[in-house]
């Protein structure tokens, strides 16, 4: 069986080095923000606003700023992919239907 060989050009294998790594951090970064904006929901319901305003002036402001604003960007991406699944599902609900009345 013969095996073919794929040509990788240089900037391909650059572009796999770089983005790869930056894909896995970018999905840690969106798993931080999902998993400490659910913490922060649930603090702030339990204890009320005092516990948001621990997170951006409590013992290191900066940290808590970075993690803050990783919950609201996961927070922001998961409402995108939410509204995108959302609008594929309904467009293959419109053809399943238009398909069952054309038959």
């Amino acid at each position: 069986m013969p095996t073919t060989a794929r040509h990788v050009n240089g900037s391909d294998h650059l572009l796999a080095m770089i983005g790869r790594p930056l894909v896995l951090v970018i999905w840690a970064f969106l798993l931080w923000g999902t998993l400490y904006g659910a913490t922060l929901a649930y603090a702030t319901a339990t204890e009320g606003p005092s516990a948001l305003g621990r997170v951006l002036y409590g013992g290191d402001p900066l940290l808590g700023l970075v993690s803050f604003s990783a919950a609201c960007l996961a927070a922001i991406v998961w409402s995108i992919i939410g509204v995108f699944a959302l609008i594929n599902w309904r467009q293959k609900q419109t053809a399943a239907t238009e398909r069952t009345s054309a038959s």
